[in-house]
């Protein structure tokens, strides 16, 4: 077949519709990007150590927490304003923000440094702390500059910038890995894995909007700050409990077992997020705008059920199918020694299940300016997790501490999506009648994998029954996709 026909055919797989083309975009440039890290994974686990990854797993951790409101959260009303210059002086006023959180954050590295080593168990990071307030100023920048991308509908530009993280990343890091120096170069690594592409899409905007950036004014500014004050008044609060949620199993697993067990523990993690990265954030860019529009013109319900039914096509037999051989998928893959992550990505897969599925639905409240009831939410699952994680320190068993973690992790995740489904207008019934229909759908094609499991214990054995229902997988989507053609959210007419 020649080149031009085998493009032809690839076409007949990429949906139609504008909502459904934006996130194949995003979602192709974030799974080149991811496809860059899994690669390199294998080699990365022999060159650094599980010691190696809880460093930069505690690193990435106070990261994550002060850089989600790195500007008060002020970049999710970028695509809100229906008029652009409304939307460059929220810009301004974000990157405003970014930059005195950054300082104070540089100003509190240099005065307890050493304390805050000390409190998450964690030496090794002490002489690379000051990392933090750079990674804050660059992380909040990159999201801000994104934010605008998305209300230009710029999917292509973001979807590049995805490409470039994962490439600087693991350059970064495979490059100082084979000079062994140590968790620096996984620190550095994901500082450039998270900020890159960050000048381009600041070009980008300057260029195509830089008349109404040029109009930025104080006043309008302080407008802006107060017409928006819900942001950080509430979302901002929302925003750290949730990712104190998603990161207080690393900070306490490092308190109570040290760093190899945290580095056990974030490469499971790592590895399932992948669809997270791959399509869940993808659609939640792209379904930002596009609730927005739908919310004035009241079609918020049924876009919501179309995206929703798509991601639980996706991440049913995908999670389930990895979780069953996750195991002996990882210590064929990364090595004998991270055996135990393996074990501990199947109690994880329920979770990241409805972490995926809710990626649009956690939209939702920010459309809907309900960030009052999500900030409520995050405060329970963070108090949640918390006991649970100590639960399984008081009794000295990370097993116990990960198990439990992720039993109420998945208890207050299903019970946020019920919630947020009623806010989109949908009803309960009809959407847990889209998971159940799913899973019985799904029990032949991961049989090979059970069967294996049950009748041996050869890794090897495990490892192609897998291959066999992902085959059986990929051609359940492929026809699909081909007597559909493509994403369901094209019928929407979004």
């Amino acid at each position: 077949m020649r080149f031009s026909g085998i493009l032809q055919s690839l076409r007949r797989f990429i949906p139609r519709g504008r909502f459904g083309r934006s996130v194949a975009v995003l979602a192709g440039g974030t799974a080149l990007g991811q496809i860059i890290v899994v690669l390199a994974s294998p080699i990365l686990t022999r060159l650094y150590g599980p010691d190696d990854f809880g460093v930069m797993a505690v690193y990435v951790s106070l990261l994550g927490i002060f850089s989600v409101v790195a500007s008060l959260r002020y970049q999710l009303a970028i695509p809100l304003p229906r008029e652009d210059g409304e939307a460059a002086n929220v810009l301004a006023l974000s990157l405003a923000i970014v930059l005195l959180v950054s300082l104070s954050a540089g100003f509190v590295v240099w005065l307890f440094g050493g304390r805050i080593a000390e409190w998450v168990n964690a030496p090794a990071l002490r002489p690379h702390l000051w990392l933090l307030p750079l990674g804050i100023g660059m992380v909040g920048t990159y999201q801000i500059f994104s934010y605008w991308a998305m209300r230009k509908r710029a999917f292509n530009q973001i979807a590049r910038t995805k490409i470039f993280q994962g490439l600087g990343s693991v350059l970064t890091q495979l490059g100082l890995g084979f000079l062994g120096l140590g968790p620096i170069g996984l620190l550095l690594g994901q500082v450039v894995g998270q900020t890159a592409g960050t000048t381009a899409l600041a070009t980008l905007a300057w260029k195509r909007d830089g008349e109404d950036l040029r109009r930025v004014h104080a006043s309008e500014l302080r407008r802006m700050a107060i017409r928006y004050k819900r942001f950080p008044l509430f979302s901002s609060w929302s925003a750290v409990l949730n990712a104190l949620s998603v990161q207080v199993p690393t900070l306490m697993l490092s308190l109570f077992f040290g760093s190899a067990i945290t580095g056990l523990y974030a490469l499971s993690y790592r590895v399932m997020s992948l669809p997270m990265q791959f399509v869940g954030h993808s659609v939640a860019q792209v379904f930002l705008p596009t609730a927005v529009e739908a919310q004035r013109s009241g079609s918020i319900a049924t876009t919501t059920e179309a995206i929703f039914r798509s991601l639980v096509r996706i991440a049913a037999p995908t999670l389930l199918l990895f979780a069953l051989a996750a195991p002996e998928l990882f210590a064929i893959v990364f090595g004998q020694k991270w055996l135990e992550a393996g074990i501990y990505t199947q109690w994880l897969a329920p979770w990241m299940f409805l972490l995926f599925v809710s990626a649009p639905l956690s939209m939702l409240p920010s459309v809907m300016e309900k960030q009052v009831q999500e900030a409520s939410f995050h405060g329970v699952l963070l108090l949640s997790r918390m006991g649970a994680l100590s639960i399984g320190g008081l009794l000295n068993s990370e097993r116990v501490a990960v198990g439990a973690f992720a039993g109420v992790s998945t208890l207050c995740w299903f019970i946020y999506v019920l919630w947020a489904v009623r806010l989109s207008g949908n009803k309960i019934r009809r959407v847990l009648a889209i998971v159940f229909r799913e899973a019985l759908a799904i029990l032949p094609l991961v049989l090979p994998v059970v069967l294996a499991k049950m009748l041996t214990d050869r890794d090897l054995y495990v490892l192609g029954a897998t291959g066999i229902s992902s085959v059986f997988v990929l051609l359940r989507w492929a026809k699909k996709l081909r007597s559909r053609g493509g994403d369901e959210a094209e019928e929407t007419g979004s």
